[in-house]
């Protein structure tokens, strides 16, 4: 392996090739989703893990720019671990990643203080503040300082099991 191979394979130019298939629409209340995970490469590479993550960021817009005020990582599952991949081989990894939304707090005080889910919805519009939320698979390869990634945008529908919204409809 040449000076500019090693290169190449330290950042992870030319390795493994991550594709993410997940659903557009996750259900809230399901607190999972499945997808698959195809990993191709052009040479033999050894993979040390890889990963499904499922994040938000809460962003609130301030004159023309958007600000990230906090990020969520709301479920992960590690689907593989030690394997090899063979030149020109494609190998695909089912999983079911489960999610919660335990760990952040404004959500619910807001929920508690507003008599609906639109009311809330209101207020977070208002103030600027919107969700985005995104899949991120991750495959980490020996010899390489760089994960490779597929990232994929998703909208999670519905209501928090728990919440005021979700309470609402079920009544």
């Amino acid at each position: 392996m040449g000076l500019f191979d090693k290169l190449k394979q330290v950042v992870g130019i030319g390795g493994v090739k991550v594709t993410l298939t997940v659903p557009s629409a996750i259900q809230k209340s399901a607190l999972n989703f499945s997808g698959t995970v195809t990993l191709t490469s052009k040479s033999d590479q050894h993979i040390k893990q890889v990963t499904v993550n499922l994040e938000e960021r809460r962003l609130k817009k301030s004159g023309g720019t958007e600000q990230i005020l906090k990020e969520y990582t709301l479920g992960n599952v590690e689907i593989a671990k030690e394997m090899d991949i063979k030149a020109g081989e494609t190998k695909t990894i089912e999983f079911t990643c489960s999610f919660n939304f335990d760990h952040y707090e404004w959500s619910r005080k807001r929920e508690e203080q507003s008599a609906t889910e639109g009311v809330r919805k209101l207020g977070s519009f208002l103030d600027g503040e919107r969700s985005v939320y995104s899949v991120t698979a991750a495959a980490f390869v020996k010899g390489t300082a760089l994960a490779s990634t597929d990232v994929e945008a998703v909208t999670l529908v519905g209501n928090i099991p728990g919440s005021v919204g979700d309470m609402i409809e079920k009544a």
